[in-house]
């Protein structure tokens, strides 16, 4: 497939918690103290579940006494995973979890038998009560790294059946570079039983292809589950606008399972260690961790809110952009990007992720931030209130608008052309007024951003009702002034 809760600080050391100097928004440059804070949330994290799981480790012997639980899998109905139990009872004096592993691990048995293996690590939590983790490690490598296709789905389906929330970022970023549609669907569905948003997304980019027979069935289940009404001879559409309610429910509340959570951190240890990679040096890993923190919705804020203390820079910097991503999911954020508005190191960020995340406090802080003497913090001020502009914001924004206005001296346009943005999306403005002032922008565009010129001159016409005529080739910049000119002469002539 091609690309496309706030924290329990009490968790935290005293000296990972930034310290400033002056009130939210100040001016004056604050004392920060930052620590290894994501480091220390992870150990954190572990050291809880270790103890959860010392509570249950007599379980760990049982698993090698499971020679009679194998022969019962010769009796399922699925012949892949006879013929792995079958192959697997040849020869083994002992029949454990890690002779199961190893048999997958022998390519020379042949594709068939290898994916009826990888089905039988899923039967080991429904014949113990309890997931082990040597089996979701083991279902999870092979379901983004096995060679065959057949054995990638059979494995992302044990995943899923296995219920190891841990296995989560994984399967989520092999949905993101998988071609094999059977695997495609085998991970889309396993991340749906998980409770994972990433599959809810998988789910609807398959509808979007025309390949929806292969997961109808789970797509009826997913649907039932959320009490989401379907009919039985729906359309692709219908499908898809339902997938799209569930998913707007997931990505809002961070859900991962409708079933009540176990005491057992696994998950937040996972998103944690997701969150560590986006402050590293390797860039396709950065942008990785990037894809998955984005289709995780709420569940990887905590671990967020976590790095916006920590020592590194790349780290505060990176997640800020993240919960940009992610919008009003991330509120729970707000208070912290609050009190870091007074950073020197990025105040311009800082700014743009409290715009994009829209909280009703950060507002009066972003109006104070877009009469900065700094460009470049005018600008983020801006570009956060064009964010999600609402009409009570009108008044300001016009305000900003005409102090923003370049001449000869200051020739950025930047700011205004993004209260003109903002104003334009406001449906209660006037739109040919709005697109005045954009035309008045037009001798300075050679300084402005190209893509802040477009999203403003797209946006103008949009709301002006001036259709792009040239369906096989896009209009070019110039060609989009012409248009917005001509249709403001028109409109003043009435």
């Amino acid at each position: 497939m091609r690309p496309r809760f706030a924290v329990l600080f009490a968790m935290m050391p005293t000296a990972a918690v930034p310290v400033f100097v002056g009130g939210c928004g100040s001016r004056a440059a604050p004392a920060i103290v930052y620590g290894n804070a994501v480091a220390e949330y992870i150990q954190s994290l572990e050291r809880r579940r270790g103890e959860i799981l010392g509570e249950t480790s007599v379980r760990g012997t049982q698993y090698t006494q499971s020679r009679d639980w194998i022969e019962s899998a010769l009796l399922v109905k699925s012949g892949t995973v006879r013929t792995a139990a079958r192959q697997s009872l040849v020869g083994m004096g002992r029949v454990g979890i890690e002779d199961i592993i190893q048999y997958i691990d022998t390519e020379e048995i042949g594709t068939s038998a290898r994916a009826g293996a990888a089905g039988l690590l899923a039967l080991y939590k429904h014949s113990f009560g309890f997931t082990l983790p040597a089996a979701v490690k083991a279902a999870a490598d092979l379901a983004t790294r096995a060679k065959e296709p057949a054995v990638r789905a059979a494995a992302a389906a044990a995943v899923g059946e296995l219920g190891e929330r841990s296995a989560i970022p994984e399967l989520t970023l092999r949905l993101r570079y998988e071609t094999s549609t059977e695997v495609c669907a085998a991970l889309a569905v396993a991340l749906c039983r998980l409770g994972a948003l990433a599959g809810v997304g998988g789910l609807r980019e398959l509808i979007h292809r025309g390949e929806l027979e292969p997961c109808i069935v789970s797509i009826k289940f997913i649907l039932a589950n959320e009490g989401i009404a379907i009919a039985e001879d729906a359309e692709m559409e219908q499908f898809d606008a339902a997938l799209a309610v569930a998913q707007r429910r997931w990505f809002e509340t961070g859900r991962v399972s409708s079933e009540p959570l176990v005491n057992d951190p696994s998950l937040e240890i996972a998103m944690a260690r997701v969150v560590a990679r986006i402050g590293g040096a390797d860039l396709r890993a950065v942008d990785d961790a990037r894809f998955i923190l984005s289709m995780s919705g709420a569940a990887g804020v905590p671990a967020l809110i976590v790095a916006l203390h920590d020592a590194s820079v790349y780290m505060r910097v990176r997640a800020m952009e993240v919960l940009g991503i992610l919008g009003p999911v991330a509120r729970a954020a707000t208070p912290v990007l609050l009190t870091m508005t007074g950073d020197p190191e990025h105040p311009a960020e800082v700014l743009v992720a409290l715009g994009r995340i829209g909280a009703p406090e950060a507002r009066p802080v972003l109006y104070q931030f877009a009469d900065d003497p700094r460009i470049e913090v005018r600008v983020a001020a801006a570009r956060g209130l064009a964010a999600r502009p609402e009409v009570s914001m009108a008044p300001r924004l016009r305000e900003f608008l005409t102090r923003s206005l370049p001449d000869g001296a200051a020739p950025s346009p930047d700011a205004a052309l993004l209260c003109i943005q903002a104003l334009i999306m406001i449906p209660e403005t006037d739109a040919f007024a709005v697109a005045d002032s954009l035309l008045q922008m037009e001798p300075f565009a050679a300084h402005a951003d190209p893509a802040v010129l477009e999203r403003a001159l797209d946006a103008a016409l949009a709301r002006c009702g001036i259709a792009d005529e040239s369906a096989s080739k896009p209009a070019d910049t110039n060609e989009k002034w012409k248009r917005l000119r001509a249709a403001t002469a028109v409109h003043h002539k009435k």
